[in-house]
């Protein structure tokens, strides 16, 4: 069962702090939730999970923008008639010439966002915000509040999908499309920009930590545990000796990662499995309903032995 934050602060407390107070547990939470995003990035959590269809077509979706909570992608694939065909990941620069595998890449990575302004207002609940100086829809775009953690999927103009239970804010800037969100773009083995509608299986961050009462979405609560620790004890104690134990326990006696708590979470985390579909020996896709032998021989398909499932058995 996962955890809230709530019992990670209390046992981060146990152990590095000698004399608890509020202004002490508020720094753990804030220490959480900096090694909580950066435990997201480690691997593919199958709690952070998800698809986007990327709808592309040869005038107005060559390139289309990715969610600006993504933090990796594990596989972008075509659909069931293609055989799930995967789309390799290539630097656009980096594609030899002749080249003759389908494959995407970012097309462009924003450096400066759509719109920002510094008079937003939300309350603690709230789903609605209010903010002046945007006068454009971004619906389905990601909105940042501040410095605070986390990306907020905009359901409407002024309006986030997810309740914000942050500190009500006032007068605090925001920005959308944050820097850092991407745009992608997927060619043919014939160096054409393709017009399939493809899946884009990726992993995001995960939604930001507000109350004690939140729970810890990845499964992996031992290894937060101890990068809040080696994070406390180099700040408020400068204990190296004691950021060491700490540092062991994650990433294993020989420092290399290799059998510590950190890489025993990720070996217990499933990997991502594309989806398939049969295939013959030649490497097409099975299909149950046709009978290539009957069009070989001008056998009618009723005559031929076997029937029902038996019905494309010895196509070819």
């Amino acid at each position: 069962m996962s955890r809230t934050v709530g019992q990670i602060i209390d046992s981060v407390a146990s152990v590095v702090v000698t004399r608890s107070n509020a202004v002490e547990r508020q720094r753990i939470f804030e220490l959480i939730q900096e090694a909580y995003y950066e435990l997201a990035q480690k691997t593919s959590w199958v709690v952070l999970r998800k698809q986007k269809t990327l709808a592309f077509n040869a005038t107005t979706s060559k390139e289309i923008l990715l969610p600006a909570d993504l933090i990796g992608i594990d596989a972008v694939l075509g659909d069931e008639t293609t055989g799930y065909r995967p789309y390799l990941p290539r630097d656009e620069y980096d594609v030899d010439y002749d080249e003759t595998t389908f494959r995407y890449f970012f097309s462009e990575i924003i450096d400066e966002p759509v719109a920002q302004g510094s008079d937003l207002q939300i309350a603690q609940g709230d789903t609605t915000f209010e903010a002046d100086s945007l006068t454009t829809d971004y619906t389905g775009d990601f909105i940042v509040f501040g410095t605070i953690p986390g990306y907020h999927e905009l359901s409407a103009s002024k309006e986030i999908s997810r309740t914000y239970y942050g500190q009500s804010l006032s007068d605090e800037y925001y920005q959308i499309r944050p820097p850092g969100t991407k745009k992608i773009s997927a060619v043919t083995s014939s160096r054409q920009a393709t017009t399939e509608t493809l899946t884009c299986h990726y992993w995001r961050f995960p939604p930001p930590l507000y109350r004690e009462t939140d729970m810890i979405l990845i499964p992996a609560e031992r290894s937060l545990e101890l990068m809040v620790m080696i994070r406390y004890v180099g700040e408020r104690h400068k204990q190296s000796f004691r950021a060491n134990e700490f540092k062991q326990e994650l990433y294993g006696v020989q420092g290399d990662g290799e059998d510590g708590e950190l890489a025993r979470a990720i070996k217990s985390n499933p990997e991502f499995n594309a989806p398939t579909v049969k295939k013959n020996r030649q490497g097409n896709i099975f299909d149950m309903g046709a009978n290539n032998l009957a069009s070989r021989t001008g056998i009618s398909n009723d005559n031929l032995p076997g029937s029902g499932p038996w019905r494309g058995y010895f196509g070819r």
